[in-house]
């Protein structure tokens, strides 16, 4: 069983950020990646991808929206946002929460692509 913080709703549609992760994962691009929601009044939450370049990788925000739309029709109409590295708990597992609280602090401000 999925724990619940690992999915969220999307107009009417279970999202599981995993399967978005691993399609994103597709791209030789990128490193790391981890998808999460921000809050929106209508769709009440919108994925975000927030995803770490591999060394060298020019990989765009639209690259990334297509490839999600293409492979698991999904939009990523929160957006993408582009980070030096993702943020990890003490025993180096990811830290969604404080991903989440990254994206959506990005999103307030305006600087998700």
């Amino acid at each position: 069983m999925i724990p619940q913080s690992e999915l969220f709703l999307y107009v009417f549609r279970t999202i599981f950020p995993s399967e978005v992760e691993a399609v994103i994962l597709s791209h030789e691009g990128v490193q790391e990646v981890c998808v999460t929601s921000v809050p929106h009044p209508v769709d009440h939450e919108r994925p975000v991808a927030v995803v770490v370049r591999k060394p060298g990788a020019a990989v765009s925000a639209q690259e990334i929206k297509d490839l999600v739309t293409s492979e698991v029709s999904v939009q990523l109409l929160g957006g993408v946002l582009f980070v030096a590295e993702l943020p990890a708990t003490s025993t180096g597992k990811l830290a969604r929460a404080d991903v989440t609280q990254l994206a959506r602090h990005a999103h307030t401000h305006a600087q998700l692509q």
